[in-house]
């Protein structure tokens, strides 16, 4: 029989697959002045701006000898940040190098996107919007 398929909370090793989570600052929320996306710790992010995360999914198969990747979960919790942040309704989006559309949902705990096919050397992003809250 195959396996039991595996939740993945933080990270793992899946053969062919490279994920990168990037951050940068919005300093308006806007998008008009959104900052360089790093893959270490922002620091100096301020009261009422945002953070935009990306999250990458890259199939690093070579194309001739290459394998798809078929039904990509991404998948980022959103309880991390409800303490210091709010996620901006709406901002979710996803893009993929071949195929799609493809949706990115909120159900309340995560922001969540299924890529069908990612191809050899094919790219899908997920991204998000957090808005850094005010002192009460």
């Amino acid at each position: 029989g195959a396996p039991a398929s595996a939740t993945v909370t933080d990270s793992t090793t899946v053969r062919g697959l490279l994920l990168v989570k990037k951050q940068a600052i919005d300093a308006d929320c806007t998008g008009t002045s959104v900052g360089t996306f790093v893959t270490t710790d922002i620091t100096g992010a301020s009261p009422g701006e945002c953070i935009i995360y990306r999250i990458e999914a890259q199939n690093t198969s070579t194309a001739a000898l290459g394998f798809n990747i078929t039904d990509l979960v991404v998948s980022d919790l959103l309880a991390k940040f409800s303490a210091e942040a709010d996620y901006v309704d709406g901002s979710a989006t996803t893009t993929a190098s071949a195929g799609g559309p493809y949706t990115a949902t909120n159900n309340g705990t995560a922001i969540t996107t299924t890529v069908d096919t990612l191809a050899p050397q094919g790219t899908a992003t997920m991204q998000f919007k957090v808005k850094i809250k005010t002192a009460r």
